[in-house]
């Protein structure tokens, strides 16, 4: 048997010294595990909270990131308009519309989700700074239609311009890049989770629809629905429903129709509210009232009634239309219904009345200019006689309007030489660069065997000039970089310099029918050559009166008014000056001088030009129109005078088209021009906006708010006396709209005269 070995006493102590050994160090681990155990749990506490934090991102906020987002971008976009609409559509459509967003990209695989959420949040980002800053230079949205058109032009252009929008609204940019900046850091630190819960998805895309649609049926069916449908606009949608609801309809109506705009409300000739006459009580009052130093303001009244009661136009019997049969258009059209109701619509209106100033110009010469920025704050005695001048001593406009069209000087420009209203920004006047514009003044007069010539001392590219201004009735387009340069011997010459370069051309080839676009009264206000040569006869007069950014513009405009000088001048020293009719007209109110970063001011040069501060279209948009001629200053006995007349009423640009045809004695339709001949007494004078804000002798109706307000000097809204008439006008103004944009897109001339032989 085997016996185990008993040890060696120093086999047994080296045990005992291993374990009296780690009986040593038990005490000293047992404390080391302590100090361990609170160091780490001083270390876990950190690490909980970035847990807590890191899951909530990760899990929960992923859920509702988009539509926060969303809703951060319009409150931004409120805050920089600085008006206080309310905030509820737009929030509320940014809520749902994200809910929806966020649950259906949380379908995609990981990296689709994280790149897709990415990019949408950066898109949108680059969307809003653009409205963002677009609304700080034009005081208005604009839709990315004309956005697109317009940026090889401001890139080439106005680029410092955009540079200098840019850089002031930097602080903007930043607040809306700062959403995507987080997004990238949080997913980088805390890989964001993108998988979740089918009922998670479920619940919040199923709660953003339901807010998206409630929202949707009260702008549709509440107090704004005509904003929405109707008297939609991309402008006033933006400030009524937030960027994405006024992106998404603009969107909608341009690839679908618009189908609230698909029929015309045929409705009666509204009648304004009758005034009450005096009673016999205010009477006798009237007749008591104190009349001591009355001299001179009876002298002015009877200065005043002098110059008012140079001829009263007076209508005739005889209608200015065409013998049309829309009944036979319209039954070979069955199939289109969009021309049938064209031709229903128009057979319905009843035209303007034949005067006696009808044919008054006939054979005549016509110049028509569009002047750059010109306002009727510049037409002044002292610094623009001869604007002054030609404003006071021919047909005199006395309330006259340039509405903003969203488009600038395109559609300024468009609605002076076309009459009708420009609906589809910059882009309206290049959809007609092939249809048949039959009742242009260059084309009518034109088909009369008229000499005609076009000039623009801007570049021939800007807003597509050389593809469209042959077809406004004009054989050939001059312009800088197209044979301005040949002429005046400098590729942007100033507005005198162009005009006595470019008359020798068409000045001996009578009748002669020639239009001008000019440029020297263009923005930026600042000081140059061109201020040099006026500013002291602006200081001898007004030094004290204006700033100086203020007299800068103004020192522009007199550029204008010398060029007009040496037009007139050369046109007598021809013999030819009796015989020739100038119209004038601007393309929009003077933009550059609004207090504003992207053309330099600190301040708001505008309302010192204007003398108050404007609140609305109505006292923006005021302007000056001109109808002119020699003639018209003559001897009442000499043979071919014409009296000077005032038109008291209402009027704008898309009334100078039918005025002139009238005055020419033109054949023309009258219910085809969305405009009137101001020269018939018969006629109301209505104002209309893009937006569909309108403006009558009686009522400003403000579309962007619903608004109605008393057009008697009181600013006092309308009462419900007027709640009749209101709605008639408001029709009629939608009808309007309507009709332009369809003569553009349906090239609705051509369809009634044919393709244009003149081009």
């Amino acid at each position: 048997m085997f016996r185990r070995k008993q040890p060696t006493v120093s086999e047994v102590s080296e045990p005992s010294e291993a374990m009296s050994s780690s009986e040593i160090a038990k005490p000293a681990l047992s404390t080391e595990k302590k100090n361990d155990s609170r160091s780490s749990s001083r270390k876990k506490k950190a690490p909980a909270k970035e847990k807590r934090i890191k899951r909530l991102i990760r899990y929960r906020l992923q859920l509702i990131s988009l539509p926060l987002i969303l809703v951060y971008y319009e409150v931004i976009l409120m805050l920089v308009r600085r008006s206080s609409p309310s905030p509820i559509f737009p929030i509320c459509f940014a809520l749902g519309l994200g809910l929806v967003l966020n649950a259906l990209l949380a379908c995609l695989p990981k990296k689709a989700y994280l790149c897709a959420k990415g990019a949408l949040i950066g898109i949108l980002a680059v969307v809003y700074i653009l409205e963002c800053l677009i609304r700080s230079s034009f005081q208005q949205y604009m839709p990315y239609n004309v956005i697109l058109h317009g940026v090889s032009g401001i890139a080439k252009h106005y680029a410092v311009q955009a540079f200098a929008a840019f850089f002031a609204g930097l602080p903007v940019v930043l607040l809306y890049l700062l959403p995507l900046v987080l997004f990238i850091l949080c997913y980088k630190k805390w890989r964001l989770k993108t998988y979740q819960p089918a009922l998670k998805k479920l619940l919040t895309g199923g709660c953003g629809a339901l807010l998206f649609l409630c929202t949707l049926l009260i702008a549709s069916f509440g107090g704004s629905s005509s904003i929405y449908k109707e008297s939609y606009s991309f402008n006033n949608a933006v400030q009524k429903f937030g960027l994405l609801t006024g992106a998404r309809l603009d969107v909608q109506y341009a690839l679908f129709g618009n189908k609230y705009q698909s029929d015309f409300v045929i409705t009666e000739v509204a009648a304004p509210v009758a005034t009450p006459a005096p009673s016999q009580q205010e009477h006798e009052l009237a007749e008591a009232a104190p009349t001591e130093d009355t001299g001179e303001a009876v002298a002015e009244n009877t200065e005043i009634q002098q110059e008012q009661t140079f001829a009263g136009p007076t209508a005739f019997d005889e209608l200015n239309i065409i013998d049309i049969d829309f009944d036979a258009l319209i039954a070979g059209t069955a199939g289109d219904e969009v021309l049938q109701q064209m031709h229903q619509y128009v057979s319905s209106l009843p035209g303007t009345h034949k005067n006696n100033y009808t044919g008054a110009f006939a054979g005549k010469n016509l110049i028509m200019i569009t002047a750059e920025a010109l306002s009727d704050c510049a037409i002044d005695p002292n610094l623009t006689p001869t604007l002054y001048q030609m404003a006071n001593n021919g047909f005199r406009f006395e309330d006259f309007y340039q509405p903003s069209w969203g488009g600038s000087t395109s559609t300024g420009e468009f609605s002076f030489v076309t009459g009708i209203i420009p609906c589809y920004g910059e882009q309206t006047i290049l959809e007609t660069q092939n249809n048949n514009l039959y009742f242009t003044p260059g084309n009518a007069l034109q088909r009369q065997g008229y000499f005609s010539r076009a000039f623009h001392n801007g570049d021939y590219e800007f807003y597509n000039r050389y593809l469209t201004h042959q077809n406004l009735g004009y054989s050939e387009f001059v312009a800088s970089l197209q044979g301005m340069e040949n002429l005046t011997g400098h590729t942007y010459p100033a507005d005198t310099l162009m005009f006595d370069k470019t008359l020798e051309s068409y000045v001996g080839n009578t009748p002669f029918s020639t239009y001008y676009m000019t440029l020297s009264g263009h923005s930026d206000y600042i000081p140059n050559a061109l201020v040099d040569q006026y500013l002291d006869i602006v200081n001898q007069f007004y030094g004290d009166r204006y700033m100086d950014t203020t007299k800068y513009y103004l020192c522009y405009q007199m550029e204008l008014d010398r060029a007009m000088n040496l037009l007139i001048t050369r046109l007598y020293e021809a013999g030819i000056a009796d015989n020739t009719v100038i119209a004038i007209c601007p393309d929009h109110y003077p933009y550059g001088l609004e207090q504003s970063a992207t053309f330099g001011n600190d301040q708001d040069y505008l309302a010192d030009l204007y003398g108050y501060v404007y609140n609305n279209w109505w006292e923006l948009d005021h302007s000056v129109g001109i109808i002119w001629s020699p003639c018209m200053e003559k001897d009442p006995s000499e043979e071919g005078y014409v009296a000077p007349a005032t038109i008291s009423g209402v009027s704008y640009s898309i009334d100078m088209v039918p005025t002139l045809l009238n005055l020419f004695g033109i054949e023309y339709d009258s219910r085809l021009l969305p405009g009137r001949d101001c020269l018939d007494p018969t006629t109301e004078g209505f104002v209309i906006w893009e937006n569909h804000s309108w403006l009558t002798d009686y009522i400003y109706h403000d579309s962007s708010s619903g608004n109605n307000y008393l057009n008697d000097g009181s600013g006092a809204l309308a009462g419900p006396e007027w709640n009749e008439y209101i709605a008639a006008k408001s029709a009629e103004a939608n009808n309007k709209i309507m009709y332009s944009g369809r003569v553009v897109t349906r090239n609705y001339f051509g369809v009634l005269f044919g393709e244009d032989t003149n081009f």
